[in-house]
């Protein structure tokens, strides 16, 4: 390839493409060969084969050592490598010492050896070298010239002059030359000086040249040769004589997260090298190689760093700058952990570090110990005076906490719009944030007044509602009850926080413990008897049965027998005042249309208030659908055991209905579970059971004579997977079609209940509340099936329409 241009030239015999690449391996090691990168081996012709390196310096130092021996599979292999290369002759053995040529006559032989042409200079300039060789010669009878054109050296010698008359054999003299002119050779040491700074050095130094050590300039560049050991002193001082400089410039935060481990690998490899830290610069001092290379390590650790970003509150990132806790934790993470961790609070909060691990930890540990807390404070709370008052009991908690340093801090978020909404926010520590929390939770259960409305579970009720409660004996110190018809039947329950829930759950399950019958007077002037003559006797019994009896005009109708109906819906046990007693009777009068009302609610099912809740099932299983998880965790083995009883002596196929009397924890009196089957088209099984339960459901609650259900929009989840727009078009097709009959009976509420908080709850609530099917046309004028409301649960807020 191009990008190798400098040959070197070695013989050896017939190597396979296995022994090339280990020799080739051998000469890439810059430990092993003193080379680097180098192209394939080649064959430059017989037994001659080729290298070459990328740079010239790899070249230089693979010359420099000469002999290279390499184990391979068939044995060790001697390679004496040349930057020349000198054909062979069909005559010539191919061996790995240097080239040779003997020549035999009767009288002498002679040989000629290639050398290196600037140790021949050396033995030129150098007599005691020279005379050397040829003592060393002449001990076996042989003498030296040197050939400086042909850079060879000629040995000659006579056969009637040599050891036992004769030299014997040729081979046996060649073999004493070879020995002696190789092991001369390897004494001495041709030392090629390419780097342009040592080159500059060595030839401006006079005291590099002395009697045993020359100096010669060749192709640019100088070449220093004499005893090899001499000559390696002398490159020794001349590369230590080459100290460099080197100002590398770096963020001062970067460096601390670097400096440890950069230090331990300079002093590990680059122990001559001397490091000084200033201000965002690190400068290196020593030989050029050693700089070079603490420069590249400082340069590949800053590449090793690692960030991680948190996105944090801006209160609490604002907590975190002045605070003091960057550099506290900064502090504790160089202590504890095994690399050092940066904190920088910006936009967001970056921690950097040369580990994974430690970043982990890092910001684990953040997230651990810091928190922000928005706490909306109740409308009461939310102005003067309670409002001063909070604020100056969570002051004082604060400044307790931030006694030593800062830990927490406290502020005040005024709502946007026409109601206050008032929050106070903790940001700092999160156990001196939690202790605030429950100062401020301590303050605002015991200390505020606050109101709650609880829904009526019939209207009927409001009207009567005094006589009710010192009927079931609610009695309540500090909590008051006002039952109000805006904006809805309810009660208005008043008192402190802590008390308001518990008076709460009393009064609902009192009012879940009442029934009422409906008694029908067959004939004129009923009303008017027990508004006059009678009223004294509908009082006695009153008292004396502890019941409540309300007269109405009733309606006419043909006979039928009445329907005992319950008029609450419990949410969790409580007081359960006696009985009502029940009455039975007939009902008469006349025909009159009683519109249904249709309610849109907001809110969670189990919270409805209703007489019967329409629930999915799958599987005859209780939890098997969402809507079911929540009954159990709100009602527990009661509902469990209520539905493993009913579902034992029952087989359901899709569509059918399951019937269960509800727990008095759930405010219901009955549960319908309908069997479904996960969506499989609009055509398919699934539509079909749906509708046959949904209509099922509405037929049982007119046949059973109650007022009020409540159905979710089944089908939209992860278990039924049905489209939303089918799910509502299925539900409303069927409310729609019991408003379009005559026999809705005793059915005046049917409740829509729609979970807020998903994507969708906003389409499917205009969905519902727009259908078409809403509206009919009779007589060619436009009317409503149904009076619509829309509510809240467990909520203030209400707004009402017709449709």
């Amino acid at each position: 390839m191009d990008e190798f241009k400098h040959p070197l030239f070695f013989e050896a015999k017939d190597l396979t493409d296995k022994e090339k690449d280990k020799v080739r391996r051998h000469f890439q090691k810059r430990r092993d060969s003193g080379g680097g990168d180098c192209g394939m081996i080649e064959k430059a012709g017989g037994n001659t084969y080729k290298i070459c390196f990328m740079e010239i310096e790899d070249q230089e130092r693979v010359l420099q050592r000469k002999i290279h021996n390499i184990s391979l599979s068939s044995g060790d292999l001697c390679l004496n490598v040349s930057r020349n290369y000198y054909p062979e002759t069909p005559d010539q053995p191919s061996t790995s010492q240097p080239k040779t040529t003997t020549k035999v006559n009767t009288k002498g032989l002679e040989k000629i050896f290639k050398l290196d042409i600037f140790l021949m200079y050396f033995l030129r300039d150098n007599l005691k070298a020279y005379k050397l060789l040829e003592k060393q010669l002449s001990c076996i009878g042989c003498q030296v010239e040197l050939d400086f054109e042909e850079e060879e050296a000629v040995v000659r010698g006579d056969i009637e002059k040599g050891p036992g008359g004769a030299f014997g054999a040729a081979e046996q003299w060649e073999l004493q030359v070879d020995r002696v002119l190789i092991n001369f050779t390897e004494n001495y040491l041709c030392y090629h000086v390419v780097e342009p700074k040592k080159a500059k050095i060595l030839l401006q130094d006079l005291s590099f040249v002395t009697d045993d050590i020359k100096v010669y300039r060749e192709g640019g560049y100088p070449v220093v040769v004499g005893e090899t050991e001499a000559v390696r002193e002398k490159i020794a001082i001349l590369e230590k004589s080459l100290p460099t400089r080197k100002e590398l410039p770096i963020v001062e935060k970067l460096f601390k997260l670097v400096e440890e481990e950069f230090s331990r690998e300079m002093l590990a490899k680059y122990p001559e090298v001397k490091i000084n830290i200033g201000s965002a610069m690190v400068t290196l001092e020593g030989p050029d190689k050693e700089v070079q290379s603490g420069a590249n390590t400082l340069e590949d650790l800053k590449k090793k760093v690692k960030e991680k970003r948190l996105k944090l509150s801006t209160a609490l990132m604002t907590f975190l700058g002045s605070s003091g806790a960057v550099s506290k934790y900064q502090t504790s993470f160089q202590q504890r952990l095994r690399n050092p961790v940066s904190l920088e609070v910006g936009s967001e909060l970056v921690i950097s570090s040369l580990s994974s691990d430690a970043l982990d930890e890092a910001a684990a540990t953040l997230q651990r110990d810091f928190d922000v807390a928005n706490v909306e404070l109740q409308e009461a709370l939310a102005a003067p005076p309670d409002l001063d008052g909070l604020k100056e009991i969570l002051f004082k908690a604060k400044n307790e906490a931030n006694s030593r340093e800062f830990r927490v801090d406290v502020s005040f978020i005024p709502g946007t719009g026409g109601t206050p909404n008032t929050k106070a926010q903790l940001v700092g520590y999160r156990e001196n944030v939690n202790k605030l929390k429950e100062v401020l939770h301590d303050y605002q259960i015991n200390q505020i007044w606050t109101q709650e409305l609880l829904n009526l579970p019939n209207p009927d009720l409001l009207d009567c509602f005094d006589k009710i409660l010192g009927m079931i004996g609610m009695k309540q110190n500090k909590v008051t009850f006002k039952a109000s018809p805006f904006p809805y039947p309810c009660v208005l329950v008043s008192g402190p926080c802590r008390l308001i829930k518990e008076a709460k759950q009393g009064l609902i399950s009192a009012l879940a413990s009442l029934t009422s019958d409906t008694l029908v007077l067959d004939g004129p002037g009923a009303l008017q008897y027990f508004q006059a003559e009678g009223k004294v006797g509908k009082e006695l019994v009153e008292s004396s049965f502890q019941v409540i009896v309300k007269e109405q005009q009733g309606v006419h109708s043909a006979n039928v027998q009445s329907k005992p109906r319950s008029i609450s819906s419990p949410v969790t046990s409580g007081l359960a005042p006696q009985p009502l007693p029940r009455l039975r009777g007939k009902i008469v009068g006349s025909n009159v249309a009683i519109k249904t009302s249709l309610e849109i609610k907001l809110g969670s099912l189990i919270d409805a208030q209703a007489n019967v809740l329409v629930v999915p099932m799958l599987n005859k299983n209780l939890t098997s659908t969402k809507i079911g998880k929540h009954l159990f965790q709100k009602a527990g083995n009661s509902i469990k055991s209520k539905f493993d009883s009913v579902a034992a002596n029952c087989t359901v196929a899709p569509g059918d209905v399951l019937q269960v009397a509800a727990p008095p924890s759930l405010g219901c009196s009955k549960l319908f579970f309908i069997e479904c089957l996960p969506w499989d088209g609009v055509r398919g099984q699934s539509v079909k059971a749906l509708g046959n339960g949904l209509k099922r459901c509405m037929d049982l609650c007119v046949q059973q004579g109650y007022s009020s259900v409540a159905f979710p929009v089944i089908g939209p989840g992860v278990v039924l997977k049905y489209p939303m727009k089918e799910a509502i078009q299925l539900l409303m097709e069927n409310i729609c079609q019991l408003g379009l009959s005559a026999s809705s009976g005793s059915l005046t509420t049917i409740q829509i209940v729609i979970k807020p908080g998903y994507p969708d709850s906003e389409e499917c609530y205009q969905d519902v509340y727009r259908h078409p099917g809403l509206n009919v046309n009779q007589g060619g004028e436009a009317s409503t099936l149904f009076t619509i409301s829309i509510r809240i649960l467990n909520g203030q807020d209400y707004k009402s329409d017709t449709h």
